[in-house]
């Protein structure tokens, strides 16, 4: 099933142009779509993309604190020298 929808623009020559909207749920669809875009547009699009696909690899904040709270640990130094040090008893 494909939904439809429309809206009403008012272009600069005061005239009024429907602009239809459809539903694309399949990378068919989407590469059909794209098919028909002009140049501009695709090149638009195309760093969109590049530009989501970075957002998205990019880890949430706790995951980069979590990579960088594990790198602070020094090895071989246990909890209860930390706690000491802490503790202003060294």
């Amino acid at each position: 099933m494909v939904r439809r929808g429309s809206v009403n623009v008012r272009l600069a020559e005061s005239r009024w142009r429907v602009l239809r909207f459809y539903s694309m749920s399949t990378i068919t669809e989407i590469e059909a779509a794209i098919e028909h875009l002009p140049e501009p547009q695709v090149a638009e699009l195309a760093a969109w993309l590049e530009n989501r696909r970075a957002w998205r690899a990019t880890p949430p904040p706790v995951e980069s604190w979590l990579v960088y709270a594990r790198g602070a640990a020094r090895p071989g130094v246990t909890t209860e020298q930390v706690m000491s040090s802490t503790r202003g008893e060294e």
